[in-house]
């Protein structure tokens, strides 16, 4: 860029460069015919003048030809190179700019969602205090059934502000990484079991595709079982009867994928390409049916990417979803890279 803002040549200088080669080519011209001259004709240089201005003339307008020319290219490509400097530093700026505001929203959100989770966990709390009914009867069933929706409504939304806090954390490069080797398939079945036995997974059947010695891998094991829980919250808001499948494989290229499987209600393909953005979901008339703040696939997205991986999905309506995730190779622990690393 800074180079862009330099002229090719101002047009003095280029001019000044033509007057000096046409004074040398002058020069050295008619002392060449001036020479051939007398060689050919046998008469004194001193009887050619005529002709040596002549030629000078010639020479001289063709000098000038081309120094129009020149400077005609000079003044064009110089226009350009003020353009594209020009165009360069607007693009540059609001790049910058763009950057800073999402860098500035990323540490509100997070200063926010610490703030917000203090008082939370203190109404979770004395709600469950109240349901269990650990200092007394309520005098009112009613009541009691209060206190349950009370501790439902803020889990959910500590669970919603969990993984802004941690999208957040990620954006603005806050989070670290716990590196270990995880035991995928168990981390894997574990959790899947504990979502099965959620009320709202009642009508729906867990089923696992996962090798017998499926490798580990090097990874933050929360962070992990946190991308697998928001892969199962989602296939269980919208399968509302069926079977979700928990499935992994290492590929022949030695990369890992694990993902679910479910027989939901299927996303269509014009918005597949969006579900990875941030507050993204699926249409408007599923909104009213399945409430979210489509926080979860972004999530899952910034989670793989701080491993190195990547998300896809694939789904057709009415049939199903499949949501994968890939691994790559150098973070997959063979025998030899296990004992390394426990070492």
């Amino acid at each position: 860029m800074i180079a862009s803002r330099k002229r090719l040549l101002p047009v003095k200088v280029l001019a000044a460069i033509f007057v000096v080669i046409f004074l040398i080519a002058a020069v050295a011209l008619s002392s060449f015919h001036m020479d051939a001259y007398e060689a050919i004709s046998g008469v004194s240089g001193h009887d050619v003048p005529q002709t040596l201005a002549m030629e000078l003339a010639i020479i001289f307008a063709a000098f000038m030809a081309l120094f129009v020319l020149m400077v005609s290219i000079v003044r064009v490509s110089n226009r350009r190179l003020i353009d594209n400097y020009r165009q360069e530093r607007r693009l540059s700026h609001a790049v910058t700019s763009a950057e800073e505001a999402d860098h500035a929203k990323s540490i509100f959100l997070s200063d926010i969602s610490h703030a917000l989770r203090t008082p939370l966990n203190t109404i979770i709390g004395f709600s469950e205090i109240m349901r269990e009914e650990t200092f007394g009867p309520l005098g009112n069933a009613q009541y009691k059934s209060y206190a349950g929706d009370i501790q439902q409504s803020g889990r959910q939304l500590l669970s919603t502000i969990n993984d802004l806090l941690d999208l957040s954390r990620i954006q603005a490069g806050q989070a670290e990484l716990d590196e270990k080797p995880v035991d995928l398939a168990q981390c894997l079945e574990n959790v899947a079991r504990m979502w099965s036995e959620r009320p709202e997974a009642e009508m729906v059947t867990f089923d696992f595709d996962l090798p017998t010695r499926l490798p580990p891998i090097m990874a933050d094991e929360e962070l992990i079982r946190h991308i697998l829980q928001n892969l199962l919250a989602n296939s269980i808001k919208h399968t509302l009867e069926g079977s979700i499948t928990v499935w992994a494989h290492v590929r022949l290229d030695g990369n890992l994928e694990f993902g679910v499987t479910d027989t939901g209600i299927g996303i269509p393909p014009e918005e597949l390409a969006e579900l990875t953005d941030r507050f993204s979901q699926i249409d408007e008339s599923w909104k009213r049916k399945f409430e979210g703040t489509g926080l979860g696939l972004a999530l899952v997205k910034a989670l793989l990417a701080h491993h190195d991986g990547d998300v896809s999905i694939t789904s057709e309506v009415g049939v199903g979803t499949t949501v994968t995730c890939f691994i790559p190779r150098e973070r997959v622990l063979l025998g030899s890279e296990i004992r390394n690393q426990v070492a």
